[in-house]
């Protein structure tokens, strides 16, 4: 795991890692980010034992809506409804396609 796409990038290209499971089958995840990054002390950072257990258990954590999170946290704590391609570009976990408002 790591905070941001370019992070992603060098990982998956570094010949050192090159023999590591999730190296070899391209499961290096981004972290999401907001507002702020998740995995860091934010108010966002609520939702990342969500996407944590989504990502890493998708069977277990099967009637977990993604989207859905991120819609009510937006609408509840921000009072902002965002729309469905910021939600995506939130979850892409890039400081540079997320909401930097």
């Amino acid at each position: 795991m790591t905070s941001n796409q370019s992070g992603r990038a060098k990982i998956l290209t570094d010949p050192a890692l090159s023999q590591v499971d999730a190296v070899k089958n391209s499961r290096v995840h981004v972290t999401p980010y907001g507002v702020y990054l998740w995995s860091v002390r934010s108010g966002e950072g609520s939702m990342l034992p969500l996407w944590l257990g989504k990502t890493m258990y998708p069977d277990l954590f099967g009637d977990i809506d993604m989207k859905d999170v991120v819609k009510n946290f937006f609408n509840k704590y921000y009072n902002y409804d965002i729309d469905s391609e910021e939600i995506d570009k939130v979850l892409a976990g890039d400081a540079n396609t997320g909401m930097t408002r």
